[in-house]
């Protein structure tokens, strides 16, 4: 399954939502997103990863870049699925961020 990826403006956070698989073969479309973001204003991000079903080693790397590239401002993982966030924490990447268990506290609490 592809990766799907929504973008939205939410309460004065910058939320993309991601939909399918997390792999390096599927990062064009979030690569985009991200740019996009990062051009586009200083607000905070979250994103929202559940409909994620899986990530790879490149995903996760990808993560990674991320979170260098937003290191000026607030950013969150929110609704990070178990398989998913066992990945993360097994390459150490869920400790470079703030991960909620939904979106709806992120908006809350980023």
């Amino acid at each position: 399954m592809k990766l799907t990826v929504d973008s939205a403006m939410i309460d004065n956070n910058n939320m993309i939502k991601l939909t399918g698989e997390m792999v390096g073969e599927y990062l064009e479309a979030l690569i985009f997103a991200i740019d996009e973001v990062k051009s586009g204003n200083n607000l905070p991000v979250i994103i929202d990863m559940a409909g994620l079903t899986f990530i790879d080693s490149k995903g996760a790397a990808f993560l990674l870049n991320v979170k260098q590239k937003f290191n000026d401002r607030k950013i969150a993982l929110a609704a990070v699925p178990a398989d998913v966030r066992n990945t993360l924490a097994r390459l150490h990447i869920d400790e470079q961020y703030r991960i909620f268990s939904n979106k709806e506290e992120a908006l809350m609490r980023i």
